[in-house]
C-alpha cells in the first residue's frame, strides 16, 4: 500500500476531484524492456525479452492505494524462448511531481530476423540490468492533472498542460557471450545522471472523454566501462513519452496508457545501444460511496491531509 501525495491548491474550473471514497480497478497490463543495438552503422537490431501479459486489481481508498497483480505463464509465445526476469516498476503522480523507480534483471531474449516469415533467433545469454530513479516537477499543477490521466481519481474538466523539468539517476549493464551484439565485447556497464525537460498537455472531448501526451526529452553523463577497455565519459540522448486516453465519467472510467523510458546507454566504439523500459495499461475504475467499515477504522489511513 502506498500513498498518493498529500493534495495542493488547484484551480476548480480546470481539475475536480471526485467525491468518492473507495475504488476498485481491474487491470490489464504489459510491462517491456528492449535492447536496440547497431554497430558500425550496419543494420539495427532489437531485442525482446519473452515476457506475458498480466492480470490484476486494485483498490483505492482516499489517498492510499493497494494493486495485486500476477503475469501468467501461459500467456508466453514458446517458440520464442524462456526469459528469466524482475521488473518492478513504478510510476507515480502526485500534484506537483512524478516519479519513475525502475528495478530490473532480464536473462534471455530473442529477435526476429523477418517479419513476415516470423524466423526468430534465441539469445538465451543476453542478459541486461537496469536500476534508475528519476522525477519531474509540472509547473501548471494547478490547471493539470496527471492523476486524472492516469489515476482516475479526479476530472480534467478543461483542456490544460504544463511545462516540467527533473533528472535522474540509472545503473546499466549489459552480458553476452554472443560477442557480436557488443561489437566483440562480451559486456558493459555504466552509471549515467540525466537532464530532462518537456511538456505535456491534456485535451478534453465532449465532457468525459480525454487524450493526454507529454514528452520529456534531455541528456544523461556517463562513466561507462567496457570490458577491460578502461572507463570513459559520455554523453548521450533520453527521451520519455507519456501517453493516456480514455473516457472519465462520474461513476466510472475506462483508462489507456502507456509510459515509456528511452536511454541511450553507450554510443562508443562504433556501438549504439539503447534500453527502452515501459509499461501498458487498460484499466477500468469503478467509483464506490462508501467504503468498507473496517478501513474507516483504520487511524493511518483516516488521517486528515491538506488539499
Amino acid at each position: 500500500m502506498y500513498p498518493f501525495a498529500g493534495k495542493a491548491q488547484l484551480d476548480s474550473a480546470y481539475i475536480r476531484p471526485f467525491p468518492e471514497e473507495f475504488t476498485i480497478r481491474p487491470y490489464f497490463y504489459y510491462k517491456f524492456t528492449t535492447l536496440t543495438t547497431q554497430i558500425n552503422g550496419e543494420e539495427e537490431m532489437r531485442y525482446h525479452p519473452n515476457t506475458p501479459v498480466g492480470i490484476g486489481v486494485g483498490f483505492t481508498y482516499r489517498n492510499y492505494a493497494l494493486n495485486l497483480a500476477y503475469a501468467p505463464p501461459f500467456f508466453r509465445d514458446k517458440e520464442k524462448g524462456k526469459t528469466k526476469y524482475i521488473d518492478l516498476q513504478y510510476h507515480y503522480y502526485s500534484r506537483k511531481y512524478l516519479f519513475d523507480l525502475l528495478f530490473q534483471d532480464y536473462k534471455g531474449f530473442y529477435n526476429v530476423y523477418n517479419r513476415r516469415r516470423e524466423l526468430v533467433h534465441l539469445y538465451p545469454d543476453i542478459h541486461v540490468i537496469q536500476y534508475g530513479a528519476s522525477g519531474q516537477y509540472v509547473f501548471n499543477h494547478r490547471k493539470f492533472s496527471y492523476r486524472a490521466a492516469f489515476y482516475g481519481n479526479e476530472k480534467q474538466v478543461r483542456p490544460a498542460g504544463s511545462f516540467q523539468v527533473g533528472g535522474g539517476l540509472y545503473y546499466n549493464k549489459l552480458n553476452s557471450d554472443t560477442t557480436q551484439i557488443l561489437a566483440g565485447r562480451n559486456w558493459f556497464r555504466n552509471y549515467q545522471l540525466s537532464v530532462t525537460g518537456g511538456y505535456v498537455y491534456t485535451f478534453v472531448f465532449k465532457r468525459d472523454f480525454f487524450v493526454t501526451a507529454g514528452l520529456s526529452a534531455g541528456v544523461n553523463l556517463g562513466i561507462e566501462k567496457i570490458g577491460r577497455s578502461g572507463e570513459r565519459l559520455e554523453v548521450t540522448p533520453n527521451l520519455f513519452p507519456r501517453v493516456a486516453w480514455g473516457y472519465n465519467g462520474d461513476d466510472w472510467a475506462l483508462l489507456f496508457n502507456f509510459v515509456l523510458n528511452s536511454v541511450t546507454v553507450t554510443r562508443s566504439g562504433g556501438m549504439f545501444t539503447t534500453l527502452e523500459t515501459g509499461r501498458v495499461n487498460m484499466s477500468y475504475v469503478h467509483r464506490i460511496g462508501s467504503a468498507p467499515v473496517f478501513l474507516k477504522k483504520i487511524k493511518l489511513l483516516n488521517r486528515n491531509q491538506p488539499y
